[in-house]
């Protein structure tokens, strides 16, 4: 085995049995669920550790942050969200019915992105509402976390049942076992 078998070993395209695939899950995830309407939560303990000044602070950063994506949403969200949920549908119908696992892969991995984005949208139009501050502010923060965490493992959960479904349905067509 050469250096380009090795490395087109590597990018082995059924793609959810590739580690590049669970490898951009884990990054994305533990992205979204480390920064929370793009506040990082080690910032949020530290300013409630530092006390008061801080604590104003980062409640200056996360209003001009929620206010950022209570505008966005209201200006253009709709028609982002009806344009992005399009194309990632055909992407989601062509894999399927062509049986390309790669764009199968990519609709799966980025549709949950679009849940994530009215969910942070849905937490930016509270804390710009009713004008939060403190621990109320810190608090949402965390719970919007705490969704995200829930439902991360529940795409997780989803990602693990087609994985499944899928090396069932090989081992079926290819002979392996018997139903």
């Amino acid at each position: 085995m050469n250096l380009h078998q090795l490395f087109l070993l590597q990018l082995y395209s059924q793609s959810f049995s590739s580690i590049w695939f669970w490898f951009s899950f884990v990054l994305i995830w533990g992205l979204i669920i480390y920064f929370p309407m793009g506040i990082s939560i080690r910032l949020l303990v530290c300013a409630q550790e530092l006390g008061d000044q801080a604590q104003r602070d980062i409640a200056n950063v996360v209003h001009i942050q929620a206010i950022r994506f209570t505008h966005f949403g209201l200006a253009k969200g709709v028609w982002v969200l009806g344009l992005v949920s399009f194309l990632l549908t055909v992407l989601l119908i062509v894999g399927l019915r062509l049986n390309i696992e790669f764009f199968v892969a990519l609709s799966f991995l980025f549709f949950p992105l679009l849940l994530v984005g009215i969910l942070t949208f849905q937490t930016g139009v509270h804390i710009a509402l009713d004008k939060l501050e403190g621990h109320a502010l810190i608090e949402t923060l965390k719970d919007h976390q705490i969704r995200l965490m829930l439902f991360g493992v529940l795409v997780l959960f989803c990602f693990v049942c087609w994985q499944f479904f899928l090396t069932v349905e090989w081992y079926y067509w290819l002979g392996f076992a018997e139903f």
